[in-house]
């Protein structure tokens, strides 16, 4: 059996590492009902690393607020 490294990132440590530095670059602070800071981040990310729109990000991931919303 392969040995497991002791220092190993994972997808929910990158996403925090990511969310972190969001919100110490960009100060974005959403609490609603919809949506909220860390939804925000991951659908800009998402779009700005696609070259995509909100629009488009927001209808493919069905589990976010829509765009309006988050625009």
């Amino acid at each position: 059996m392969p040995s497991v490294p002791e220092y190993q990132l994972n997808a929910e440590m990158i996403h925090d590492m990511r969310q972190q530095t969001v919100q110490d670059h960009l100060s974005l602070e959403v609490d609603g009902y919809q949506c909220d800071s860390e939804m925000l981040g991951d659908v800009l990310l998402k779009a700005a690393s696609e070259n995509s729109t909100v629009e488009a990000t927001c209808i493919d991931w069905g589990h976010v607020a829509d765009s309006n919303t988050i625009r």
